[in-house]
């Protein structure tokens, strides 16, 4: 079965978790639903269609989602370019019948075409996947909140050399309040991606509510959208990260704070370069956002007293 939204947003991976057994938890009721093709449309698509036909498409995308899963999982990347080309063809070759089993199809239509949707790189599959976050079904939330983040990715819009796709943070904002951590993390990874200097003060105190959850990687996700926001009410919320107990956390909160470009970062973040105990991993992503605060990324020491004088010298010229 479908497995293929274990993805993990660290330094451009993404990371979340699904199970085959669809539950009853439903999303916020209070979204309005976005505007979509009528109902009528896909259901007269789906009445003409062959049967055959439809879960021969259900198998192929079902099939091929779950082999990009195991090379992900494998870290087999050549294999996972082929199946992203794969999937892209796929789906576009037949988009107008996926958008109808994701509209009218069966709980597993639905959770597999959400899943296709985000290799298609289409904008026109926006609508339907924001529509299917009112589904029953937690999984296809999951997939559909995790094919809007892939979707948002601008590098779509490169290969495509259209428009990168824009959403309204505020439409996602009520599945960070989901009662599972998967959605959650999900949503705060849309959130990510298309989170500026704009975004609303309601989005903005929910993330920042988020970088508290129990779950590490909701955290590690609600933190890249806080930095994602530049805003300084966000500043806090990172310093108190450098101390989490997840290691990917806490290097997510020294990039964070760099992309603040707020100099007032730098010593927590040479605090936390000297901590004997700290990993590897943290002290060279804590070297790497030094460097950009202090204008001198391409200087990567480990060395807290190094830094400390160079953030001296800045400060005394």
């Amino acid at each position: 079965m479908l497995r293929c939204c274990l993805l993990l947003l660290v330094l451009g991976t993404i990371s979340c978790s699904m199970t085959d057994t669809p539950a009853d938890t439903r999303g916020p009721e209070d979204v309005s639903q976005p505007a979509a093709a009528e109902p009528s449309a896909f259901e007269a698509l789906g009445a003409t269609e062959d049967p055959r036909d439809r879960r021969q498409r259900l198998l192929r995308l079902e099939h091929a989602c779950d082999q990009w899963y195991s090379a992900w999982v494998q870290q087999e990347f050549s294999r996972m370019a082929s199946l992203e080309i794969l999937l892209r063809d796929s789906t576009n070759r037949a988009f107008a019948e996926v958008l109808s089993d994701l509209r009218t199809g069966s709980p597993r239509h639905k959770r597999v075409m959400a899943a296709a949707l985000g290799f298609s790189g289409r904008a026109e599959a926006v609508p339907a996947l924001l529509a299917a976050l009112e589904e029953q079904y937690y999984e296809v939330v999951l997939h559909s909140l995790l094919s809007l983040y892939r979707l948002c990715d601008p590098r779509n819009a490169e290969t495509a050399k259209a428009a990168a796709v824009q959403i309204d943070p505020e439409r996602i904002v009520n599945w960070l309040a989901h009662p599972k951590p998967e959605v959650r993390s999900n949503a705060a990874l849309v959130i990510s991606r298309v989170a500026s200097p704009a975004t609303s003060k309601a989005v903005l105190l929910a993330l920042i509510s988020l970088a508290d959850d129990m779950e590490p990687r909701v955290r590690l996700h609600a933190l890249a959208a806080l930095s994602a926001t530049r805003a300084p009410e966000v500043f806090p919320q990172l310093v108190k990260a450098l101390s989490d107990t997840f290691e990917l956390v806490r290097i997510r909160a020294a990039f964070g704070l760099a992309r603040l470009k707020n100099i007032e970062a730098a010593p927590y973040l040479i605090e936390l370069l000297a901590k004997a105990d700290e990993t590897t991993n943290v002290k060279q992503a804590v070297a790497r956002a030094l460097g950009a605060l202090l204008g001198v990324p391409e200087d990567l020491a480990l060395k807290a007293e190094h830094w400390r004088e160079l953030l001296r010298a800045k400060a005394a010229k």
